[in-house]
């Protein structure tokens, strides 16, 4: 069975340090070979809403045809069950979207049409826990339960395709629509879960059936290895 150990946020963002200084480090790579053709008309801001979270995003105009977006895109949901029934299962569930994107966009006919490509850190997630004295079935059997916690993850590390509508440093006009609609590739999503018997002798049987639990939710999840990221915004040219 596969267990989940809850760092302190301090070590968790520590350990997402070197995937950060990547993305920063590529994004200064291009920006810094483009610097000798940029002027202030070359960088724009746009804010955003949909599948990804709510986000923000600084573009670059490297060429006419191409520049380089990078953005933070953010949402939390918690999901409470309500009011608490015999023989209900009350799991309490959040979902937490973050991803920090860093994309170079192609304008193949010098207009506000763009093809997308690029890389995301991933760290979407979906995580479950149920109440010191809970009921809960795994594999068709009812138990008992002191804690349950149960977390859905994804490959870090997720590459971006698509389409999109829009140009942050066109110089027509200092405010452009800005759509996008792709797909983040984020693998088959990974779940870890663990549970405490209040009976400490059923906690063999109990760890047991959670491990088969674990698996077939795995293999029903398995198929699902893309985030669609459709997006609605508005862009400002510095």
């Amino acid at each position: 069975m596969k267990s989940i150990i809850q760092r302190p946020l301090s070590m968790r963002l520590y350990s997402m340090g070197p995937l950060i200084r990547q993305l920063v480090l590529l994004t200064g790579l291009i920006v810094s070979m483009s610097a000798s053709r940029l002027s202030a008309a070359d960088y724009g801001a746009s804010l955003k809403v949909g599948t990804p979270g709510f986000g923000g995003e600084l573009t670059v105009g490297i060429n006419q045809k191409i520049n380089l977006r990078a953005g933070l895109n953010y949402f939390f949901w918690r999901i409470k069950p309500e009011e608490e029934q015999d023989n209900s299962e009350n799991i309490t569930v959040d979902v937490n979207l973050t991803s920090i994107p860093v994309l170079l966009d192609w304008h193949p006919f010098n207009s506000n049409f763009r093809l997308s490509l690029g890389l995301a850190w991933n760290d979407n997630k979906l995580s479950a826990r149920a109440k010191p004295g809970d009921e809960l079935d795994f594999n068709d059997r009812a138990y008992w339960v002191e804690d349950f916690y149960a977390e859905i993850t994804f490959n870090r590390i997720s590459p971006y395709f698509g389409i999109g509508y829009g140009n942050a440093v066109r110089q027509d006009s200092r405010w452009t629509l800005a759509l996008d609609l792709g797909a983040f590739y984020h693998g088959a999503p990974q779940l870890d879960a663990r549970a405490t018997a209040m009976h400490p002798g059923l906690q063999p049987v109990l760890d047991q059936d959670l491990a088969r639990e674990v698996d077939d939710i795995e293999d029903d999840l398995d198929s699902f290895r893309f985030y669609p990221a459709l997006s609605v915004g508005l862009s400002y040219r510095f």
